[in-house]
């Protein structure tokens, strides 16, 4: 395979990866993550600004108020005085987040594959073969 062809196949693979827009996991509990991502899960396509998967959890010092959720939004949501989440009550609260910058990446637990590491991957093999 010559190499304009190798080119134009990655490129073509890349600006289709890239046309796609961010994916997150999308849900909301007051009560766990067990329960955000087992009853309340969703997908949700990123639009304009959201360059960032996250996941918060927010609680009160007293932890009579808690609120577990994912989502994405703008690199500004990564910031505890900027996150919706965090910003909601006042007082005395803990607020921890979690952000990423790859597809699905705001899962509870199983890290998923980049699919930009699996192009880089495509691109490697086509030169060498």
């Amino acid at each position: 395979m010559n190499l304009l062809l190798k080119v134009t196949c990655f490129l073509l693979l890349f600006i289709r990866y890239a046309a796609l827009g961010l994916n997150c996991h999308k849900c909301s509990s007051r009560n766990s993550w067990q329960e955000c991502d087992t009853t309340r899960l969703s997908r949700v396509s990123c639009t304009g600004s959201d360059a960032v998967c996250y996941k918060v959890h927010y609680t009160t010092d007293d932890r009579t108020i808690q609120q577990f959720s994912k989502s994405c939004g703008p690199k500004s949501f990564c910031e505890k005085t900027a996150n919706p989440v965090c910003k909601v009550h006042l007082g005395s609260s803990n607020c921890e987040i979690d952000c990423c910058e790859e597809d699905m990446c705001n899962s509870s637990s199983v890290a998923g594959v980049s699919g930009l590491v699996v192009l880089l991957n495509i691109l490697v093999a086509m030169v060498y073969w």
